[in-house]
């Protein structure tokens, strides 16, 4: 006899809710899709990568959940994910444009090395302690203040763990020279051959 039953001899299964949870019709909440207005034109704006935040650890009096994001103009967006602050899934508030950016604001932003990178999916980590969320814009972290939405640090050093080891990325270090610099080391002294 075949087991069809893949519950546990001690575990209890509520068949209604797994009867609901395969048959019943999906209900899905999207979140408002951040738009950029330019005369008359409305156009979608590019979401790269999302993090939940909680203002001060949950712990703001009205139990507020957000999403984060980096948008591709260089602006960060805030969504009230369970709609304490507005509506469930709204926008709350987004900061100015190309404050991600590492060269500021400008009429290049369009160029492929300003541009947040497509190829990183979560490229935002938030810490919600201190209401802050560290950004990857290409090779730079930037720190960003989430109540003020506003850039603190420029290009942070990030220290990633591997199995391998510990790497330090730091953009301020003067980058190695490759295979094709000689580098010679002269020492005073006589010239005298040291093979004699």
């Amino acid at each position: 006899m075949a087991n069809w039953d893949p519950a546990f001899p001690d575990e209890h299964v509520s068949w209604y809710n797994e009867y609901i949870q395969r048959q019943g019709p999906p209900a899905i909440n999207w979140l408002e899709t951040p738009r950029l207005k330019q005369g008359s034109m409305e156009h979608f704006i590019e979401v790269r990568g999302m993090a939940l935040f909680s203002p001060n650890n949950g712990d703001d009096g009205i139990g507020s959940l957000m999403a984060v994001s980096p948008l591709d103009d260089g602006s960060v967006c805030l969504w009230d994910v369970n709609g304490t602050r507005g509506k469930r899934g709204g926008i709350i508030a987004t900061s100015k444009p190309d404050i991600l950016f590492i060269d500021g604001r400008g009429d290049q932003n369009t160029r492929r090395s300003k541009k947040i990178d497509t190829g990183v999916t979560e490229c935002v980590s938030v810490n919600n302690s201190n209401n802050r969320a560290v950004f990857a814009v290409q090779s730079h972290l930037i720190e960003v203040d989430l109540s003020r939405l506003e850039v603190i640090q420029e290009g942070v050093p990030m220290t990633v763990g591997t199995s391998l080891g510990i790497h330090l990325q730091d953009f301020r270090a003067p980058s190695q020279f490759h295979g094709d610099v000689v580098e010679r080391l002269d020492i005073p002294g006589e010239e005298d051959n040291p093979f004699k």
